[in-house]
């Protein structure tokens, strides 16, 4: 494929390295559950290319357990990768890739705040992106491991998420109850679905009010706004919104049905 003109930022391709394994997995979860008939194989170039990535991470990985690169050094990036990894089917210290996995685990760890907020590296405006995406890479960490270091500081990282949930449902940048919008709002949402998911008590009312302000985005025409009432219909938020109700087994609300027709 040729370059073209607009090209992903550095963070952006570190982003959708780690995100495409996970939305992939969540692609055959939704189809399973949603009783369709039929299964999505992957072609021999499709195998291939997910190697390559597998060991690109690999090859820009630090001995901490970040990544070489521009925001490398965050929670958000490395939780990024592996959630990549570990959708492929390594665990720490299992797999191929298991001992790139426990490095990012322990890095995720010792990154963990009094206040439960998962992040570390240079100043961020929006740490709940990484805090969310860290979040969920532990829940994952911790169902498949039980590993007694993982669970206190998932069950922070979940209380912080829910004390800093503000009326309507929804979250924004800092780890506080503030304004709120529909990426942010997603993110958290997917966290608390990963912990309950792992096994954690996570409380119905925050599930109920972020679905709701999810829900609240949503434009008769079928596309999400940014937030609810604020601004135009946009394909990624419709894409965040829908796949969080999914997430959260809702398969056929008029906000799913109407964002897939919106995204088809």
């Amino acid at each position: 494929m040729k370059a073209t003109a607009c090209q992903p930022s550095k963070t952006s391709r570190w982003l959708v390295v780690g995100m495409v394994f996970s939305l992939c997995l969540c692609v055959s979860v939704v189809r399973c559950s949603a009783g369709n008939v039929g299964e999505v194989e992957l072609t021999r170039e499709g195998k291939a290319s997910i190697q390559m990535a597998l060991q690109y991470l690999a090859a820009r990985q630090r001995a901490d357990g970040s990544f070489s690169g521009h925001m490398g050094q965050t929670s958000g990036i490395v939780a990024a990768g592996l959630l990549a990894w570990m959708a492929a089917g390594n665990l720490p210290g299992e797999g191929p890739y298991g001992k790139q996995v426990a490095k990012g685990i322990d890095f995720l760890l010792n990154s963990s705040q009094p206040s439960g907020l998962l992040f570390k590296g240079r100043e961020d405006s929006h740490v709940m992106y990484h805090h969310g995406l860290a979040t969920m890479c532990l829940a994952e960490a911790w169902g498949q491991t039980r590993d007694k270091r993982i669970y206190d500081k998932l069950k922070n990282a979940i209380s912080m998420i829910e004390r800093t949930q503000n009326e309507k449902g929804g979250w924004r940048y800092q780890p506080r109850v503030m304004d709120d919008d529909m990426s942010v709002t997603v993110m958290q949402l997917l966290a608390l679905r990963a912990a309950k998911n792992a096994g954690l008590l996570v409380p119905r009312r925050a599930f109920e009010l972020a679905l709701g302000y999810v829900k609240g985005c949503a434009r008769p025409g079928g596309g999400f706004l940014y937030q609810p009432g604020v601004g135009t219909e946009g394909y990624a938020r419709t894409a965040a919104g829908v796949a969080s109700l999914l997430a959260c087994g809702d398969y056929g609300s008029p906000e799913v049905l109407g964002g897939l027709r919106y995204l088809q």
